[in-house]
């Protein structure tokens, strides 16, 4: 007979942050992941998954910030890298790109989306024209004081700041 062990407060807040960004919940999904990071800041899947909602809203300088940690915590995460990839593809970083598309092929041939995606680094990098700008919808708003302390290179700030904000939003829908 197996027994289950409990999970901790911490992976079941992660899984909470999970299933909140998979419904489009981001703003509520980020203060999750940022709290999981205030208690493992080299969680791979909250750093990956910032990355993701960032580069969504159109927050690719932040986006790349997460990406880089993600991979830097687990070099062998194919999925971080796929994501760093295409941030840089959004930058217009081609070859960057293709590099990074390149190791998450190498690590997951099978990876979802990572084929279509070497392509499209492909026809830019030869073609030199930037991929057109992405519209960011209803849930993906910019956090421009994250965004203001994320250039001056205050990182740790930005995420705070944009946990806060999510939670007031948050506060504000809750409370009459």
């Amino acid at each position: 007979m197996q027994v289950k062990t409990a999970k901790s407060p911490l992976q079941a807040k992660l899984e909470q942050a999970i299933a909140l960004q998979s419904a489009g919940e981001t703003r509520k999904a980020s203060v999750l992941f940022l709290q999981v990071l205030k208690a493992q800041p080299d969680n791979v899947y909250a750093l990956y998954s910032l990355a993701a909602i960032e580069s969504n809203a159109g927050n690719d300088s932040l986006a790349i910030k997460y990406a880089n940690r993600a991979v830097a915590a687990n070099p062998g995460f194919a999925q971080a890298r796929l994501a760093r990839s295409v941030i840089l593809y959004k930058l217009g970083q081609f070859s960057d790109a293709l590099t990074e598309v390149d190791q998450a092929l190498s690590l997951q041939p099978d990876l979802a989306g990572a084929k279509a995606h070497k392509e499209a680094v492909l026809i830019a990098g030869k073609s030199g024209i930037p991929p057109a700008p992405i519209a960011a919808g209803p849930t993906a708003q910019k956090n421009l004081t994250a965004l203001k302390l994320q250039d001056q290179g205050k990182l740790a700030e930005a995420e705070q700041d944009r946990g806060h904000d999510a939670e007031q939003e948050h506060e504000s829908k809750v409370m009459p």
